[in-house]
């Protein structure tokens, strides 16, 4: 938990616009080479603050092996909301576009149900966003309730990662 914990002081410095120190914390604690998180801990970590750095500057950055190790890890696990999520947070950030589009062919292969159907939701609204189609990615979000937004991962946090997309996403398209 030590990592996690550390991963919430980042966030905090990166909300503060601390962002090299944020970084600095990330790298040394949180990053899937550094971490002492157990993998989901670690993909929601990662996936959250590479999403929340692409929103705020637009600027894509290469994802490292330990990052690939853990998209592959989980990639077969996207119909599920909170994979989803933190997965296309990942391609987003790295401005794989190519990426986004086999998640979707991926998720409407499985079995239709309800967590399928939001999870496609979101990794769409994170590639239209990633696109530049950001008036669509907004209109795709608006369309997940709060209790939807809350059910991705089972708390508040999630749902902040999500009504931060949408409104970057209106913020942009405005």
């Amino acid at each position: 938990m030590y990592s996690h914990v550390q991963w919430h002081l980042a966030l905090a410095e990166w909300q503060l616009g601390l962002t090299e120190q944020a970084w600095q914390r990330y790298e040394r604690y949180c990053a899937p080479e550094t971490t002492r998180c157990g993998p989901v801990l670690t993909l929601a970590d990662c996936g959250g603050f590479l999403l929340r750095e692409y929103l705020r500057t637009g600027t894509t950055r290469p994802i490292s092996a330990a990052v690939s190790a853990l998209f592959e890890r989980f990639n077969a696990m996207l119909s599920h909301p909170f994979i989803a999520l933190h997965l296309a947070g990942i391609q987003a950030s790295a401005g794989d576009i190519a990426a986004l589009e086999q998640s979707k062919a991926a998720i409407t292969a499985r079995e239709p149900s309800d967590q399928a159907r939001l999870s496609l939701r979101l990794v769409d609204a994170v590639s239209q966003f990633a696109r530049g189609q950001y008036a669509e990615a907004a209109d795709t979000l608006k369309r997940i309730s709060a209790d939807q937004r809350v059910g991705v991962g089972g708390s508040r946090v999630e749902r902040v990662l999500i009504d931060l997309l949408e409104t970057r996403a209106a913020e942009l398209a405005a």
